[in-house]
Order: C-alpha cells, then sequence, then structure tokens
C-alpha cells in the first residue's frame, strides 16, 4: 500500500492502477469492480439521506454508496488505506465521503444517525478488537452499538462466511490461515490455531505504529445460519437473509435464503455458464480445477428444490443480512415483486445493471426480467415495459423497467 500511494503521488492514480494491474489483477477487481456493491439492491429504500460504512478497506463500497445517499462516511483503522482512500476520492471527485479513523466498538457518532450501516466481512474480526472479553460477547456489544446509532427505520448490512460453508469443508482456509477451524468446536480451533497458527498463534494488529496489539487464540468467529439467526435476535433486530455467489465480496447473484424456486432457477441458470462467469471458482480452493467445479453444478441441478434449500441453508458459502433496528422496511426487491406480481427471483450483476430474474410457481424459466440501473436515487411509483424484440428500441429512461425473458 505504501508503494502504491508514493507510485499514484508520483505518476497519477490512473496510471499507478493500471501498473498495479499488470503485477495483482484480482486486486485491482477489488478495488474498481463496481459489482461489489450491488447487494445495495435488496434494502435500498427512500430512506437514503446518510449511511456509514464500517471497515471501509479501500473505498469501493464508500464510493459506490456516494451515488446512494447524500452523506457517506467512511471508517477505516489502517492509515495507508486511509491515504489511499483520500487520493482515490480526489481522483474519482467524489465530494460528499467523510473519512473517519476510529474504532468500530465505540462509534464516534450520536444516537438515530444513520440510515444504513454497513458490515462487509468485518463481523468476524470484531473478536480481536477486545480480547479480554468472549468474541460472540464482543460481536454482541459491536452489533448493539451499531443498533445505537441505526435511525429508526435503518437498516444494518453485514456480508460474511458460513461457518459450515461448502469451501471449509474442501479444504478453504479459514480467518485463522488454517484449514477446517471453523467447522471443529471452538476450543479444539483455540488449541489448533494456539499450535500451529502465525507464529504460534500470536497475531498482531499494524494499524497503529504506537500501539501494537497481539492476541492468541481463535476468535474470529463465524456462525451457521442457526447461529447468525440467534446472534442477531440477541442483538434486538428484526432481519432478512440472502444466499449470495460467488462471494459477499463479489455478489454477482443473490436471492432470499428461504426461497427454493429461485435457487433451483439460479441453478439451471447457472450451469451451463459457469466457466463463463467464473472461471475457476471462487469457492473451491485455489488448488481446485474449473472442471471439477462445473461437474459439481451439473450434479446439482439433478436436485429436487426442496433438497437445494435444506443444502443453501446449511452449506452455502456466503450470506447477506439486513438487519433492522425496527420493523423490516420495503425495498427494491418489494417494489419489483409487487409490481410483478411475482414472488420467486434471484439477482444478476452484470456490467451496467442488476437484473432481477423472477418466477412463478412452478418455477422452469424465469417469466420476467426487471432490470435496475445500478447509479440512481430515483425508486419509481410505476415500472414500465421495454420490448426488447423491437428493433432499434431504445432503453427506458426511468431507473427500473421490466423485459420479458429471452433466450441467450
Amino acid at each position: 500500500m505504501r508503494k502504491l500511494i508514493k507510485e499514484i503521488d508520483s505518476l497519477g492514480y490512473s496510471e499507478a492502477l493500471k501498473r498495479l494491474s499488470l503485477k495483482h489483477p484480482y486486486l485491482k477487481s477489488y478495488i474498481e469492480d463496481k459489482r461489489r456493491g450491488d447487494w445495495i439492491c435488496h434494502c435500498f429504500s427512500r430512506n437514503n439521506r446518510r449511511c456509514l460504512d464500517i471497515g471501509s478497506g479501500l473505498g469501493n463500497l464508500s464510493e459506490m454508496l456516494s451515488h446512494h445517499y447524500d452523506e457517506v462516511y467512511s471508517l477505516e483503522a489502517v492509515p495507508e488505506r486511509i491515504e489511499f482512500q483520500k487520493r482515490r476520492f480526489k481522483n474519482l471527485n467524489v465530494n460528499n465521503v467523510t473519512i473517519v479513523r476510529g474504532n468500530a466498538l465505540e462509534l464516534p457518532f450520536p444516537d438515530d444517525y444513520f440510515d444504513l450501516v454497513v458490515c462487509n466481512g468485518v463481523l468476524e474480526w470484531v473478536g480481536i478488537m477486545n480480547t479480554t472479553r468472549p468474541p460472540r460477547e464482543v460481536q454482541l456489544s459491536f452489533l448493539r452499538e451499531v443498533k445505537r446509532i441505526l435511525s429508526d427505520k435503518g437498516c444494518l448490512y453485514i456480508g460474511i462466511e458460513n461457518r459450515f460453508g461448502l469451501g471449509f469443508f474442501l479444504g478453504a482456509p479459514d480467518h485463522s490461515g488454517l484449514r477446517y477451524t471453523s467447522l471443529v468446536p471452538r476450543s479444539l480451533a483455540n488449541f489448533l490455531v494456539n499450535r500451529y497458527g502465525r507464529s504460534g498463534g500470536v497475531y498482531r494488529d499494524t494499524s497503529s505504529r504506537e500501539n501494537k496489539k497481539e492476541w492468541r487464540g481463535y476468535r474470529t468467529y463465524t456462525y451457521s445460519i442457526i447461529g447468525y439467526n440467534s446472534l442477531f435476535r440477541e442483538a434486538g433486530f428484526k432481519f432478512k437473509s440472502y444466499w449470495t455467489f460467488p462471494s459477499y465480496n463479489d455478489p454477482h447473484f443473490s436471492a432470499r435464503l428461504n426461497d427454493r424456486v429461485a435457487l433451483k432457477g439460479f441453478v439451471q441458470y447457472i450451469g451451463p455458464r459457469f466457466v463463463q462467469y467464473f472461471g475457476p471458482a471462487t469457492v473451491m480452493p485455489k488448488n481446485s480445477r474449473t472442471g471439477r467445479s462445473k461437474r459439481l453444478f451439473s450434479i446439482i441441478e439433478k436436485f429436487d428444490s426442496r433438497l437445494l434449500l435444506l443444502i443453501a441453508k446449511a452449506m452455502a458459502p456466503f450470506f447477506l443480512f439486513y438487519c433492522y433496528k425496527n420493523e423490516i422496511q420495503e425495498s427494491i426487491d418489494d417494489i419489483i415483486t409487487d409490481a410483478a406480481q411475482l414472488r420467486s427471483y434471484f439477482t444478476h450483476s452484470d456490467a451496467h445493471n442488476i437484473r432481477y430474474l423472477l418466477y412463478d410457481r412452478d418455477g422452469g424459466t424465469p417469466s420476467k426480467v426487471a432490470q435496475v440501473r445500478r447509479y440512481s436515487n430515483e425508486i419509481p411509483q410505476v415500472i414500465p415495459y421495454y420490448n426488447k424484440e423491437v428493433p432499434l428500441a431504445k432503453q427506458p429512461k426511468e431507473r427500473i423497467w421490466f423485459e420479458e425473458w429471452l433466450r441467450d
């Protein structure tokens, strides 16, 4: 990061990122891919004045949120990341993001302040921020602190791993840096990290040069869907749950966790297109091959939708949660399904829009498609229809429109 910042200052932002992409293609995507924020469609509403991005990293989501909210606060602890964000927002002429360096456990904001709080890949790390208490207690304290700063209609978004996700069974490393530690009992995971983890289980927080911290043992807790449900209820939230694929950092596809029709539709849709969209499977260990992943999907495609739903709840690699201080609020999801009079759907991100593939109760092929422009604050009262089969037909100027399903 220090080298990148120096290159930005000497060569310019665009040229520095161009050079970065030659050495680290994924990191450039992590910084710039606009689809990383497409989870927003499941919670975006007319309640969009002010939001907070906790653990904002390199600023991708904060930049995305700046298109949707009047005020964005980007909370980050690492100085180098903050310096990068300053240059990022200056280069992109983003003026409504305020960068804050602060402690996520003691948020420096008043009560009832934010309409949205974003915790993308954050909750699992909260246990290392206070090592004097058990990790779950620290996570509960954090969730209650977030609830304090949410407005009455506010939403907390959380993107996180499933403790028993398929990738972990296939050998993907846990946050401990070891394999399988999320799958075993916490006490055994603690022993394994102490014995075989980095530097004998000692982790160092280098975000502050003046006050380096160390902690020992297994503290990066993730949970099953049952565990998350228990955690959020204990924190006092009402919430809705989604699966996402390939990950919460790349939410190219997502749907409600209890929608078996949409899940079956997704499996049928993605199976023959797997290599086209993803190449090597991101839910598998790095040494897995695309062919192995594709064969897995071809097997899963034959499962009954009820069985698929059970598997998804148990082993979906990643979840999206939308937690509300009071009642669950209307979102783009609800506006589209009400207008279409179709309840089952999954979303698919493309280069410009977010697509809703909507199904009737029988499933099969989509009954209708809704297109949502990625960057807009508008939520229409009436959703127009666009006939793609008419030659030279122009796309509507509205934020959302319906289309008929046409095979690729």
